[in-house]
């Protein structure tokens, strides 16, 4: 009863309910006023940041909007039709000041009226690159805004894009490629003015003539004579779309390094227009299914193969972009693949809008390019392959190919190139030369091994290692050791400067094997050498086997890397990065940027002279692995590579004069018939050598060791100016030496003695091909240790891609196998 009572009068008096509703309505009024005086401090609030931010961003950047808004002005006031249709651009000289014409701009020739541009080929580049052209005014708010917050957060940097066909147009006419908010606000401010002084299809075509398509092709009608030898309007809808989707970013779109890049964007495109309705169900299909088939065709009758063309142009902007400050980087490794991307975006804009630059202006680019050399070496490569083998693959191209590159020694420069054998009705020969990424072979160890071993010193500034150290040539007890090529050993103790000219395994991966020891069980002091020298795929990535002191590497080396490598041993050790650009001028003659190789310290100088005597006993010893490539009259230098199934043969030498890098191989990387470094390449070598030294004074390479403390005498000066670069824990490797680095025990039969003379041997330069394609059978097994037949591929640890040198994968490179050097983490 009691709790009924309690519940019947709890809360339910008619004075007490009143009261509870009056209360409840002045507190819901209290809140509201509170909420909305909370919205109106909320309000206020607001507009002062954005009014003391408007004050903060006019005090830093008004002045420069309105200089910006003022040029710009100007700029687009005096804008005409013709700033479109510029036939001008960059001219080219080779080394003799003589114009290479196969490189102008022929503008006036490949320009297209607006009504003579396909439909669906402007369709493409406004689905795909600005798809409110014609509703805009020129710019895209909200792409802008977005890219000047973020200027504005990078201190002025700028970042991002957000650039319709107006501005893009802006930029590749009047604008350079600075990357700044000044840059960002003039685009604009002259994008609208140049919306209010054409109609928009007058601006499209001006786009569509002036944008980028790569390898010197400015302008869609360009680019379809270029890459298809017709017009743009006998073009398939497959072969448009394919087209249009190179500008985007013309190095990661090139169609002749990265066909399948091109192809996956060509298909976007193409899915695009299908879902916008711009083509039928059966275009897509047919267009989707249709295979697509490149070529080179030239726009003069000028001699000059499209890859040599690209070389030259690449080097040239390459030029201009170091000189505004751009730093190339190489050799990025799996774990910084962030970091590579986010550098290669940004270098690829910048190689774009540079490219653009030098059209829009009359530059004048003066090259080393020599074509009496360029013919030669093109020359030696024709005769001797043609001689080897004339299979064609399923394209019609030669199968067994050839690359080589000449550097000048004087200069570091590069005077010939070339990437393949001639064919009288083909121009499809790839960028072998300096895209090309196949295994070195035994052309690896003297800048990858023995290089670093001689430059190698310890606490007390002695070396460890000279040509003289010795290792015993015998069978080594491990499961992923090497074999030599012969398959048998010496059985004794051999000198290093032995085991190089024979071309021996055992040694350099023994000598591999303890430096990586010394070096707290990793080889990035080796594989430091080669960075300083700018390998692109060739990087810490490999430094954990020892397969690459043979020449087993992920992805390996090319032609143009290989020659500045050596070229650095003739320079005292000295790396230049490779180039064929001297100067680049303005027609005023003022110059823009000179050579900006730069010296990088890579050997010591006593290093290099020890490899230049070793190498020289690979060519001249009676023990040597390539003795009938020497040049008669010349001292000569160089070392052989060849790869397990004769996959590539490599010739890498040079003379005080000229360096030359020589590689032959299928292009599929497929085994090859009796394709060593010493026959096909090195047949070339000694025929282009021979030519480009006829009449040159004969000069001696100096070989004397300096100041070079060996710790046997301890009167000797030690000279360790150079440590050689490498990353290496000096505690780890004198603990090492003292344990393990002894005085070289005399060995128990006298060494054969190397000829001591610089002149070639009696008949090593027999011209019989015969000598070259053969093995020579009248050594004793014992001593024919000859590169001709060395498997230089053996992994340390086991792997199903060691051989796969086409491997495209895009983290350690532009581009996969056939990396662009301008894509080519570089070259």
């Amino acid at each position: 009863m009691e709790n009924q009572l309690r519940g019947k009068n709890q809360g339910n008096e008619p004075g007490e309910n009143m009261e509870n509703k009056v209360q409840n309505v002045d507190n819901s009024a209290v809140i509201k006023r509170r909420v909305f005086l909370g919205i109106k401090i909320f309000a206020v609030f607001c507009l002062l940041v954005v009014l003391i931010g408007g004050i903060v961003v006019y005090a830093k950047y008004g002045t420069i909007i309105m200089d910006c808004y003022s040029e710009a002005s100007k700029i687009a006031a005096d804008s005409k039709p013709d700033d479109f249709r510029k036939t001008g651009g960059a001219k080219y000289f080779d080394a003799s000041g003589n114009e290479i014409k196969a490189l102008s701009r022929a503008n006036s020739d490949t320009y297209l009226t607006c009504d003579e541009i396909p439909q669906l080929v402007k369709e493409t580049f406004i689905v795909s690159e600005d798809k409110d052209f014609y509703n805009h005014k020129g710019i895209s708010y909200k792409g802008n805004v977005r890219a000047v917050i973020a200027i504005i957060k990078d201190n002025g940097k700028l970042s991002q894009g957000g650039s319709t066909i107006t501005q893009q147009l802006t930029r590749n006419i009047y604008l350079t490629f600075e990357k700044s908010i000044e840059r960002k606000l003039k685009e604009m401010f002259i994008s609208l003015k140049l919306e209010e002084a054409y109609s928009k299809d007058q601006i499209l075509e001006y786009y569509i003539n002036n944008i980028y398509f790569r390898n010197n092709h400015y302008g869609i009608e360009s680019a379809a004579q270029g890459y298809f030898g017709k017009s743009i309007s006998e073009c398939t809808l497959a072969q448009q779309v394919f087209l249009c989707a190179i500008p985007n970013r013309p190095a990661y779109y090139d169609p002749y390094t990265n066909f399948d890049h091109t192809i996956k964007r060509k298909d976007r495109l193409l899915k695009q227009l299908h879902d916008d309705g711009k083509i039928s169900d059966d275009m897509y299909t047919t267009a989707c299914n249709e295979e697509i088939v490149v070529g080179r065709f030239s726009k003069t009758k000028e001699n000059i193969p499209q890859p040599l063309k690209s070389y030259i142009e690449e080097c040239a902007v390459r030029a201009l972009m170091a000189a505004s400050g751009f730093e190339f980087q190489y050799g990025f490794t799996k774990a910084q693949e962030d970091e590579f991307e986010e550098y290669k975006n940004e270098r690829d804009e910048i190689f774009k809008d540079w490219a653009n630059t030098m059209q829009k202006n009359e530059y004048y680019v003066y090259t080393s390019i020599d074509f009496d050399a360029q013919n030669a070496l093109q020359e030696a490569v024709n005769n001797v392959l043609n001689d080897a083998n004339t299979d064609l693959n399923d394209e019609g191209i030669y199968e067994f190919q050839g690359s080589a590159v000449c550097i000048d020694n004087d200069t570091g420069k590069v005077v010939a190139m070339v990437n393949g054998r001639t064919q009288a009705d083909k121009e499809n020969y790839g960028e072998r030369a300096y895209n090309n990424y196949r295994q070195p072979g035994s052309s690896i160890k003297p800048i990858l091994v023995y290089g670093p071993a001689y430059d190698m010193r310890d606490g007390n500034g002695n070396a460890v290692y000279t040509l003289d150290s010795t290792m015993v040539d015998e069978k080594i007890d491990s499961k992923w050791a090497p074999k030599n090529a012969s398959g048998t050993y010496l059985n004794r103790e051999v000198t290093f400067k032995e085991a190089l000219a024979r071309s021996l395994n055992t040694i350099p991966w023994l000598l591999f094997r303890d430096m990586k020891e010394a070096n707290g069980g990793k080889l990035n002091y080796c594989f430091d050498y080669l960075k300083k020298m700018n390998f692109n795929k060739i990087t810490m990535d490999d430094a954990d086997g020892l397969s690459a002191a043979i020449g087993g590497t992920k992805y390996g080396t090319n032609t143009l890397e290989m020659a500045a490598a050596y070229a650095t041993i003739e320079n005292e050790g000295e790396y230049r990065q490779p180039s064929c650009v001297i100067r680049i001028t303005n027609k005023d003659g003022e110059t823009v940027t000179e050579d900006r190789q730069g010296v990088r310290e890579v050997y010591d100088i006593n290093t290099t002279k020890q490899l230049i005597e070793s190498m020289q006993a690979v060519l001249y010893a009676d023990y040597g692995s390539a003795t009938k490539v020497p040049v008669n009259g010349q001292d000569c230098a160089g070392k052989t590579g060849t790869t397990d199934g004769y996959k590539d043969g490599w010739m890498c030498g040079f003379t005080k004069y000229y360096t030359t890098a020589v590689w032959c191989g299928n292009d599929h990387n497929t085994t090859a018939d009796s394709n060593t470094g010493a026959t096909f390449a090195g047949k070339i070598w000694h025929d282009y050598m021979t030519v480009i030294h006829e009449g040159l004074a004969r000069k001696e390479f100096d070989t004397t060791v300096v100041g070079l403390n060996t710790g046997k005498h301890e009167e000797e000066q030690v000279d360790d100016s150079s440590d050689g670069g490498g990353f290496w824990d000096w505690n780890i490797i004198t603990d090492w030496i003292n344990t393990k680095t002894k005085e070289p025990e005399p060995t128990p039969e006298p060494e054969p003695e190397p000829i001591k003379t610089k002149k070639p041997r009696e008949n090593d330069n027999n011209n019989d091909n015969d000598d070259y394609n053969d093995v020579e059978e009248t050594e004793s097994p014992e001593d024919n240790y000859d590169d001709n037949q060395e498997p230089d591929v053996h992994p340390e640890e086991p792997s199903d891609n060691n051989d796969d040198n086409n491997n495209n994968d895009n983290w350690n490179n532009d581009n996969g196998n056939n990396n662009n050097w301008n894509n080519n983490g570089d070259w």
